[in-house]
């Protein structure tokens, strides 16, 4: 996985479908944040973008990249909340990040600027 904030390249924006790829994505999202020139950009930012929203139906979790359902979650205490900052923001959170430190989720605002995590493609080898 690559922690980014430009043109993804190809890349496509990462979801974890399971307990073991969500721990995978958190390991790289760490070592990441350890030599990779956007995140230490981002060095305060506790969240990073995952590939999953509710825009389109409140409560309805979909993979951006496939539309499908979202079947398996590891939302952090409480979340998720829609929390709408005293009705600041009346369309609520609609976007999950993860937390960098210890793998939960949240949902968040789409207007905040954060990294985001990317699949790197599989590489064939040749013969």
């Amino acid at each position: 996985a690559v922690v980014s904030t430009q043109s993804t390249g190809g890349l496509q924006i990462a979801f974890p479908r399971n307990k073991d790829e969500n721990a995978q994505l958190l390991h790289d999202i760490k070592a990441s944040f350890t030599t990779h020139p956007n995140a230490k950009k981002y060095a305060h930012e506790n969240w990073v973008w995952i590939g999953g929203h509710d825009s389109h139906e409140e409560g309805q979790w979909k993979e951006i990249k496939t539309n499908e359902l979202i079947t398996w979650f590891n939302w952090e205490w409480s979340q998720p909340d829609n929390w709408t900052k005293g009705n600041q923001h009346q369309e609520g959170q609609d976007c999950i990040g993860i937390r960098r430190t210890n793998g939960k989720w949240d949902d968040s605002f789409i207007h905040h600027e954060r990294p985001y995590v990317c699949e790197c493609p599989d590489k064939k080898l040749k013969n």
